[in-house]
């Protein structure tokens, strides 16, 4: 699938699929447990053809809330997606978890805190077996309710 299973040495032409490439981009990270951002980075930056490389060490160097300031992405409009994000029925709960973990951390820490286990479970009810084992469970953190939910 990826550069990541084959030691970075081949790539898959997605062409313009941008959201399929970040999908199987995110299933692999979530495979090999790669979550922290510096990591991802290194490997997005061995996972593209060198001149799309070279475009994204560019907008790194710039400011990385350019995109948002130029699209008048608030936090408000951040923190209510993440409070009303549903895990889609062709995903699964260990890849959804990644993504509801990248927008949380997106969030500032005003808004981090008013996101809270029961907006987790919300995103997660279409899915009977896991969410009822972070009820069971009695799940206190939001982290703590993903991983019991990825079980």
């Amino acid at each position: 699938m990826f550069c990541i299973k084959n030691g970075g040495e081949s790539r898959l032409n997605y062409g313009r699929d941008i959201d399929g490439w970040i999908k199987d981009f995110e299933e692999v990270m979530e495979l090999w447990e790669i979550y922290t951002l510096r990591q991802q980075y290194f490997w997005i930056i061995k996972c593209v053809n060198q001149d799309i490389s070279i475009e994204i060490k560019i907008l790194k160097e710039k400011n990385t809330y350019a995109i948002e300031k130029y699209l008048n992405i608030t936090q408000s409009e951040k923190c209510w997606t993440l409070k009303t994000i549903k895990v889609p029925n062709d995903t699964k709960i260990s890849i959804f978890n990644v993504t509801y973990r990248r927008l949380l951390k997106n969030l500032e820490c005003d808004f981090r805190k008013l996101v809270t286990i029961e907006d987790y479970l919300n995103s997660i009810k279409v899915r009977r077996f896991p969410y009822q084992q972070v009820i069971i469970k009695g799940c206190k953190t939001i982290e703590d309710a993903m991983k019991t939910a990825s079980l």
